[in-house]
């Protein structure tokens, strides 16, 4: 009899387990596509071949043109490249002053930290959510003045799960002239859209969001929008990105990406047959469990709950138990675990800092089933509960 203990990993909106495809794919990619995708020789033109396959694959699944499709190593680097680019090109090469950026305050921390970092550049306003963590577009809109250069909103917030108006603000952006950026890198997979169908100048996709390998994501960037690169080196990535692809993770999103249009409706509703019966369960098991958005609204994979406890350390414990226990969620973004704050997001919709440390995001994957729904419960009952009854020891 085994002494294992059975791990349930609901923190997919972290990130994923690496599908077969992908997996199949990287490993043809060390096998067969090894030389340099830049050699001028037949074994570099197969790795050319592969990358531009991936381009293809990436685009399909955004509906963008495979020639608005730029690697990256990250969805951070893709949001770096995304603000420098633009900032830069409208002061550098412009020649342009007192230039504005409106972003919202609950982004994610590549956007947030690197509108910070170009601060002294650009004015930056921060737009505040609705307290069901919202942003309305009519708020990013008062926020653009003739000096705004660049918008940047996420498609769907990380933590929370909420699907934010990207059409609208795509739209405005476009009647008046500014740039948009649109972080899509929890929502790919997750959400069907395409780039051609509202405005959006450039958009982040990352491979370990959607069943690809680390390593790999992508920067769309509509054609005829201008900005400088980030990375100076070699001609790859046509001039956007330089520094050798990597191929195997390239390969490996390319998979993925496949995979997620070929399987989206499938795995759309396997999230929304999870999330309803965790949702459905939850105060059986926890009748003082509070949902921090509307319950079946946002992301179909994602529940921000939260829970009352009398202080920080009753919170900690509590992530401990869950952890000894063999349930792995989080409290908010991986990228933000180990500085130890609170999320910003909630506190962003009003949340006081014990109640948002007293926070779990769930966020269900392809993998998981409705057995370790109901598990996964019974775990979060048993550690609250072994934390109430030592703080009245």
């Amino acid at each position: 009899m085994s002494d294992i203990k059975q791990e349930i990993y609901f923190d997919n909106n972290a990130t994923t387990p690496v599908c077969d495809e992908a997996r199949e794919a990287v490993a043809l990619s060390f096998d067969h596509r090894y030389a340099n995708p830049s050699s001028y020789h037949a074994a570099g033109a197969r790795a050319r071949f592969a990358i531009e396959t991936a381009r293809e694959n990436v685009a399909g699944l955004i509906g963008a043109s495979p020639g608005e499709i730029f690697f990256t190593s990250s969805g951070t680097e893709a949001n770096n490249l995304a603000i420098n680019g633009v900032v830069k090109y409208f002061k550098n090469v412009l020649g342009m002053k007192n230039l504005s950026v409106v972003t919202s305050e609950i982004e994610h921390h590549s956007i947030i930290n690197a509108l910070k970092a170009v601060s002294g550049e650009v004015e930056v306003r921060f737009v505040k959510p609705r307290c069901d963590g919202y942003v309305d577009a009519g708020s990013v809109s008062s926020a653009i003045d003739e000096s705004t250069v660049l918008v940047c909103m996420m498609m769907a917030n990380n933590e929370t799960g909420v699907i934010m108006p990207y059409e609208q603000v795509g739209e405005l952006c476009a009647r008046r002239g500014v740039l948009f950026h649109c972080d899509a890198v929890c929502a790919s997979g997750k959400l069907k859209y395409d780039v051609k169908k509202f405005h959006c100048d450039t958009l982040s996709v990352s491979s370990h969001k959607l069943y690809g390998p680390k390593g790999a994501a992508c920067l769309y960037k509509r054609r005829g929008v201008s900005f400088l690169p980030m990375i100076f080196g070699g001609h790859q990535e046509n001039d956007m990105r330089a520094g050798t692809e990597n191929l195997h993770s390239i390969a490996g999103f390319s998979a993925a990406c496949l995979k997620a249009n070929n399987s989206f409706d499938s795995n759309i509703a396997h999230y929304e047959k999870l999330k309803k019966l965790f949702i459905l369960n939850l105060h059986t098991f926890m009748p003082c469990a509070v949902l921090n958005v509307e319950s079946f609204t946002g992301l179909a994979n994602t529940v921000s709950v939260s829970f009352d406890f009398a202080d920080e350390h009753e919170a900690n414990a509590f992530m401990f138990n869950l952890d000894t226990m063999g349930l792995y969620v989080s409290s908010g973004a991986a990228c933000a675990s180990l500085a130890n704050l609170p999320s910003h997001v909630l506190l962003a919709m009003g949340i006081n800092s014990l109640r948002a440390r007293s926070s779990l995001r769930i966020s269900f994957g392809t993998q998981n089933s409705e057995d370790e729904i109901i598990k996964s419960l019974e775990i979060i009952k048993r550690a609250y509960e072994m934390v109430k009854r030592f703080g009245k020891a």
